[in-house]
């Protein structure tokens, strides 16, 4: 929809309407919901984005990758797609068996291709032309 009351961050450049986008996200009572947004140009492919890990993830592929995302409250075990993992919160992308990164924000343990990664807190495992990283991340959460 249309309306004319710009945001003072656009206001001061001269427009005088501002133009979004509003989209409904329906859900059932009492049920959890999972939203993927993907950011892409017009003229980009759209993703193909499907459910993954029950009710807790999604696969989304995109541009010669495929990226698996689960999000959950209570650590869940997958065993999907080559994926074994133990986690509450997990991305792997994938490019192909020897281009991939394992990221567990939350913690836990994952593994795919013959490589693994485990921690209490957050790690990252890169692996470019077969060669594994691991990372360790910083912990954002108020312990």
């Amino acid at each position: 929809f249309t309306h004319n009351q710009c945001e003072p961050s656009v206001k001061h450049r001269g427009f005088t309407t501002e133009t979004q986008v509003v989209c409904r996200i329906e859900g059932q009572p009492g049920q959890d919901y999972l939203v993927t947004i993907f950011p892409r140009k017009a003229d980009e492919p759209r993703p193909v984005v499907s459910s993954w890990c029950g009710e807790h993830g999604v696969k989304l592929a995109w541009a010669g990758e495929t990226h698996y995302v689960l999000l959950a409250m209570q650590a869940q075990t997958v065993k999907m797609d080559g994926i074994e993992a133990t986690a509450s919160a997990l991305i792997v992308k994938v490019k192909d068996g020897k281009n991939f990164t394992i990221s567990l924000p939350a913690g836990g343990a994952a593994r795919f291709a013959g490589k693994k990664v485990e921690g209490k807190g957050p790690v990252e495992l890169q692996v470019v032309n077969g060669k594994a990283k691991t990372v360790a991340g910083k912990d954002l959460i108020p312990r």
